[in-house]
């Protein structure tokens, strides 16, 4: 076994390791997005079907979210093995994770062609998969129960293919990337556009055979093109409108512009209206991508998906980062592809609200990694072995100080951002079937999927129910009712009313299970479920 290999099973244990340890217990509990994962995934390996009886989606209605169901397919088959366990939930994740660093060796490999000696590619692809090991960016999320993760495993090992000149499977694996996450519906087909345009001269004479011709029709017939037609439905195009840039929210901004201009009404329009505002706000989210705040200072707004305050790679990687850029940008010619592949990941992204966003932005993977190593590599030539050292014990210093941060004062102080509590309180149920009626606040969020992954309902009693109540309002699926369950928004619990008037018909023994102080007269209550950091979740109370 030679140097470089041993040096990558290292890398790669050391990426198992911190993907694996303790899945179930950081993050601290399944989040909403998780659960809804978990279960649909229980559903169809029980029944061939989602929650909502529809037998193997192409798409995933969800709480009204439309999901892609790779993610859930694959998880399905996890469940089939080990239980509806957390851990069979996050795992697919976690190994795409640990996939993306294998993945990124041979890509940067291909990346760097043949203009470098094998000693320095190696070092570089190394060095790069390490820190797709170590990041926070991907660490984190690969932790989570998120489809990203899996899509951008399945898009760099695609490109990884089609570099190696495996047209037909990089193409498949980049189509099945377009149904796992909604990003990838527009970067993997862009992708796929200006790689055959760059490479034009190469495939028009790899696609003369027979074989590759029929291949590629069959591979766009089965992936590309039914996702085109999905995406004309409104339910695929469901998540985009929740999310564009160009919400009644920005249209109410650009009327409320044009009230308070004092310029002429014709130039007015010509400044306050729909295109301009886009172009202005894309424009705006896509150069954020690249700023230091973002990748290196505070990552994104959302503490799903990274620590506050923190950003996605550590600080120490950003003169390196910046030196391999511009490295990459004076040898273009020679990274034509890694070019095309940075400017337009953010593309999907920008079109969104809260942009950057850590979790869209992530089709950018892993090329921050390859670009910071490229840069350690170009300033290590001038100062060698000195380098290597010092930067190696500085960089496992940020890698040690994270996962302190992570495990420990992020997993206590922001338990609430993961809905913790639901399993405590449904465990409560658990261990005490003799309610009747058991009634719980919606003020975390969908609890009644929370019951039904933590209390492992059969999915066909969970269809068939005929007190099951649940609709749409608001773009959005809710449900308020099923079995012995009611389930009521934080503000109508002391008047045990649901969101459309029905009075909760009380059998005793009742429990409920309800945001601290906030339950009517009448009730006793037994326990209190708090966060991590013991502040109050929930009371849970009786009547008999």
């Amino acid at each position: 076994m030679t140097f470089s290999t041993k040096t990558l099973v290292l890398i790669l244990t050391l990426a198992a390791l911190t993907r694996l340890i303790g899945i179930s217990t950081f993050p601290p509990s399944l989040n909403w997005d998780e659960i809804s994962h978990g279960y649909n995934a229980y559903s169809i390996f029980k029944t061939g079907k989602d929650e909502w009886g529809v037998i193997m989606p192409s798409i995933l209605k969800a709480y009204g979210d439309y999901k892609l169901p790779v993610y859930t397919y694959i998880s399905s088959f996890f469940i089939s093995l080990l239980g509806l366990t957390p851990v069979a939930v996050r795992i697919t994740s976690a190994l795409s994770g640990i996939g993306l660093v294998i993945t990124t060796f041979f890509l940067t490999l291909r990346l760097l062609g043949h203009q470098e000696e094998k000693a320095v590619k190696l070092a570089i692809s190394l060095l790069a998969a390490l820190l797709v090991a170590i990041e926070p960016w991907d660490l984190f999320l690969s932790r989570i129960a998120v489809e990203a993760n899996l899509s951008i495993f399945l898009i760099a090992t695609g490109i990884t293919l089609m570099l190696g000149k495996r047209y037909l499977s990089g193409l498949t694996l980049l189509g099945i990337s377009t149904w796992t996450y909604n990003g990838a519906r527009i970067f993997s087909p862009l992708f796929i556009f200006l790689f055959f345009l760059i490479n034009k001269e190469e495939i028009s004479i790899w696609i003369k055979s027979l074989r590759h011709k029929i291949g590629v029709i069959l591979i766009f017939s089965i992936l590309f093109v039914p996702m085109c037609l999905q995406l004309i439905k409104n339910e695929g195009q469901a998540r985009f409108n929740k999310l564009s840039i160009l919400d009644q929210g920005a249209i109410s901004q650009i009327n409320e512009s044009r009230s308070k201009s004092r310029l002429n009404s014709s130039i007015t329009k010509l400044i306050f209206n729909k295109p301009v505002y886009f172009t202005t706000r894309f424009l705006s989210n896509y150069l954020l991508h690249f700023s230091p705040r973002f990748l290196f200072l505070q990552g994104g707004s959302h503490y799903q998906f990274n620590l506050p305050g923190h950003g996605l790679i550590y600080l120490i990687n950003m003169p390196f980062f910046a030196l391999g850029t511009i490295t990459v940008l004076l040898r273009w010619r020679q990274y034509k592809t890694l070019l095309f592949w940075l400017l337009t990941a953010p593309v999907a992204s920008s079109l969104t609200r809260d942009s950057p966003h850590t979790l869209r932005a992530i089709v950018m993977l892993p090329l921050p990694m390859i670009l910071t190593a490229i840069g350690v590599y170009q300033l290590a030539k001038k100062f060698g072995k000195p380098l290597w050292i010092a930067y190696s014990i500085t960089l496992f210093g940020f890698f040690s100080n994270y996962v302190t941060k992570a495990t420990g004062k992020y997993r206590i102080d922001y338990s609430n951002v993961w809905q913790y509590g639901y399993e405590e309180a449904i465990q409560y149920i658990k261990d005490h079937p003799q309610y009747q009626t058991i009634i719980i606040t919606k003020k975390y969020g969908e609890p009644h999927e929370f019951v039904l992954y933590h209390l492992k309902i059969d999915p066909l009693k969970y269809q068939s129910d005929p007190l099951l109540e649940r609709y749409e309002q608001s773009e959005w699926f809710w449900v308020d009712r099923f079995d012995k369950f009611w389930f009521l928004n934080d503000w109508q619990v002391k008047e045990m009313v649901t969101e459309r008037g029905r009075k909760v018909q009380l059998k005793k023994p009742a429990l409920l299970i309800t945001s601290p102080s906030n339950y009517p007269s009448g009730w006793k209550k037994i326990k209190t479920v708090n966060f991590l950091n013991q502040t109050p979740a929930f009371d849970i109370l009786e009547m008999q």
